[in-house]
């Protein structure tokens, strides 16, 4: 269990940083980008207004998966392989704490945005009430599909449908590097990141149906992630017990 906690530490400490900054970054970035729209929208359209808040949280979020993505890479003379075997876990233990490390950064990231959009609704609330007086901003956190999938207020199934896809974009964001280890690159990753761009963070009030699909669509990416991880750490171990390019020759070596 120490071992395994070790190695949870170091995923975390690669991602405490940038999901710091890009977070406190992202948040500033979207209120900032709410305030200065707000005074050109008219009111019919201000109570879906927080759904303009999917450019900035796009771009940031696709900014943090690139760089949780590059963690534990072999690049110059960093050899992270090297360092997972002096801590006795195995490469899949070690891809899977980091894809935990990597979801809850995904999680801090859009914490700051639902508090930037938050923020936003209140003081649009304070300074222009028009819309609907002091439920001004649970009407534009209700209705906008950016706000609501961020801010599920209690629409229970969108919090189970968020939680797999940051858990999913954790995984593809661990294999990344998981491949890079064993010198290929994988593109299957920001593939997944572009599929949760474009279908993810979005959500209808009510709309039982399509967070089903969706979060059981994420559940299945992850699913496939783990598995192939595990496959190819299978492989490894087959080839270094035959003395494969990931083991040692027959009859030599521990």
């Amino acid at each position: 269990m120490k071992k395994n906690f070790s190695v949870f530490s170091l995923m975390a400490r690669f991602a405490l940083w940038p999901t710091a900054i890009v977070t406190l970054l992202g948040a500033g970035a979207t209120y900032i980008f709410l305030r200065i729209r707000f005074e050109d929208v008219d009111l019919a359209q201000r109570a879906d207004y927080l759904s303009t808040a999917a450019a900035p949280l796009c771009v940031g979020f696709a900014l943090l998966f690139v760089l949780l993505a590059r963690p534990m890479r072999e690049r110059g003379g960093v050899q992270p392989g090297y360092t997972l075997r002096r801590l006795g876990v195995s490469e899949l233990a070690a891809y899977l704490w980091q894809a935990a490390a990597n979801a809850m950064g995904f999680f801090i990231f859009l914490a700051g945005q639902a508090a930037a959009c938050f923020a936003f609704a209140l003081w649009a609330q304070e300074t222009d009430g028009s819309l609907a007086g002091n439920m001004t901003a649970l009407i534009m956190l209700y209705v906008s599909r950016t706000a609501h999938a961020i801010i599920p207020l209690n629409d229970w199934p969108v919090y189970i449908r968020m939680f797999a896809v940051l858990c999913a974009l954790g995984c593809a964001a661990a294999y990344f590097p998981f491949m890079n280890r064993r010198g290929k690159t994988a593109l299957s990753p920001f593939f997944a990141l572009a599929a949760a761009l474009l279908f993810a963070f979005g959500a209808d009030v009510g709309e039982y149906v399509a967070e089903a699909v969706t979060g059981g669509a994420a559940l299945i990416t992850g699913a496939l992630f783990v598995y192939a991880a595990g496959y190819r750490c299978g492989l490894a171990d087959v080839d270094g017990a035959a003395g494969g390019p990931d083991g040692e020759a027959d009859g030599q070596g521990s």
